[in-house]
């Protein structure tokens, strides 16, 4: 794996902790590769542990400290049933308060905030349905030039544009213990996966109205941020018209492997035909 600068956000140190919230099946085991959120790698996803309960975001994190130009951004946030809805811990509550901190002045609450929006909204690789909420508010950062560290930003958005269901995740690994622990829950597998398909939909569809603010970080200076735009330009393959030659220049320069890869995999689905 290519190696980071120090300057990267301690959004790392989210691999090897292992959360699900609201009497969700935890899961224990060993992290992913990567910073993207996927820890799809996890080796022991255990439906019936349900002793080990998700831990809240850090509540240490404060109250950011925010550039006076910033103005009246994110002016609609608060307006968000935040409390409402749902993500990996629980409610959603803290939500604002961590997206508000993207912008803080100072860098360990930024830190802090990307770090937490990982945890939440991209729990082990999967998104929920907070996750498609607070991405327009996220993309409303990415666009001010007041806003420090950007590229994290748009990792960020990218790795949840490449996020999928918890359960499409995990069933694999025990499908048959799944499908008892949700049969005692009063549900079934089949309905469970095709509400969290839904989600998914919608969280893709959020990010895809804006997912041309990515483009620029195809050339970041950190491969796996060109890694992960990468794989978020790949989940839009109706849009190849305007996606496959940004795509197709940044694999001409590119010399790092696992953006290479990325790029690759993505150019592969957007050439590929529709299937009727």
């Amino acid at each position: 794996m290519t190696r980071l600068s120090t300057s990267m956000p301690e959004a790392a140190s989210l691999h090897g902790e292992h959360y699900y919230a609201s009497g969700q099946p935890a899961v224990t085991g060993a992290a992913g590769p990567g910073l993207r959120g996927q820890w799809a790698a996890c080796t022991d996803a255990n439906p019936s542990n349900l002793a080990s309960l998700a831990r809240p975001p850090d509540a240490r994190a404060g109250s950011a400290t925010f550039p006076a130009e910033s103005g009246t951004m994110l002016k609609d946030l608060d307006a968000v049933p935040w409390p409402t809805l749902r993500h990996a811990f629980g409610d959603a509550s803290e939500v604002p308060r961590l997206i508000r901190a993207l912008a803080s002045a100072h860098h360990e609450e930024r830190q802090t905030a990307l770090r937490e929006l990982f945890a939440c909204l991209l729990h082990q690789g999967s998104v929920s349905e907070a996750t498609a909420l607070a991405v327009p508010f996220v993309f409303e950062l990415l666009q001010s030039p007041s806003t420090p560290e950007r590229n994290w930003l748009a990792f960020l958005l990218a790795s949840i544009a490449d996020g999928e269901g918890y359960l499409k995740i995990h069933t694999n690994l025990d499908e048959q213990r799944w499908r008892k622990l949700l049969a005692e829950r009063g549900t079934t597998l089949e309905a469970e996966l095709e509400r969290e398909d839904a989600i998914v939909r919608n969280v893709r569809s959020e990010v895809g109205r804006a997912v041309h603010l990515l483009l620029p970080y195809l050339t970041d200076g950190q491969s796996e941020i060109r890694a992960a735009v990468a794989r978020a330009i790949g989940q839009y393959p109706a849009r190849a018209a305007e996606l496959l030659l940004p795509l197709e220049t940044a694999e001409a320069r590119e010399t790092a492997s696992d953006a290479r890869e990325a790029i690759r995999a993505s150019l592969a689905k957007l050439r590929a035909k529709p299937t009727e």
